[in-house]
This record gives C-alpha cells, sequence and structure tokens, in this order.
C-alpha cells in the first residue's frame, strides 16, 4: 500500500501525517508514506487543497483532516 500526503507544514497536515501513522499502528497494516511538500509536484498531480490524502492512486480526502477512527475504516476497505 502506497500513501501519500499532499500539504505543507500547516497544523492540518501534520496532524494528517500523525494519524495515517496511528492508524497503521492500530489497524497492524504497513504501507510505504509519502509526505508531499513540494508545490510543482502538487500542481502537476492536480492537488489544490492541502491536507489531499492519496491512497494506491486513489483521491481519499481533500482539504480536510481525517480522523484516526475513519482512516482505520478506508485503510480496511482498500487493503490488498
Amino acid at each position: 500500500m502506497k500513501i501519500e500526503i499532499f500539504g505543507s507544514n500547516c497544523i492540518k497536515c501534520e496532524r494528517m501525517q500523525r494519524n495515517v501513522r496511528n492508524s497503521l499502528l492500530e489497524t497492524g497494516l504497513s504501507a510505504e508514506v509519502l509526505e508531499v511538500n513540494d508545490p510543482d509536484v502538487m500542481t502537476s498531480r492536480g492537488v489544490m487543497a492541502i491536507p489531499t490524502l492519496i491512497i494506491d492512486g486513489e483521491v481519499v480526502s481533500k482539504g480536510r483532516l481525517i480522523s484516526i477512527k475513519e482512516l482505520n475504516g478506508i485503510l480496511k476497505r482498500l487493503q490488498p
């Protein structure tokens, strides 16, 4: 599983990173987690709101923070 977190060093983006890592621990799943902060990369990928969460190429969230509980359900649903 590949998880990409698009954002800057804003509070919501940092919380998203923390929530993703905590959710992976709670669910026992493993994933490659990439933090994308480069504005050029974000623009080229069509990211216009932060934080944006993309899992295995699927946009899961744009411009809002997802709770650990919600992430747990999403990760379980998307696991291979």
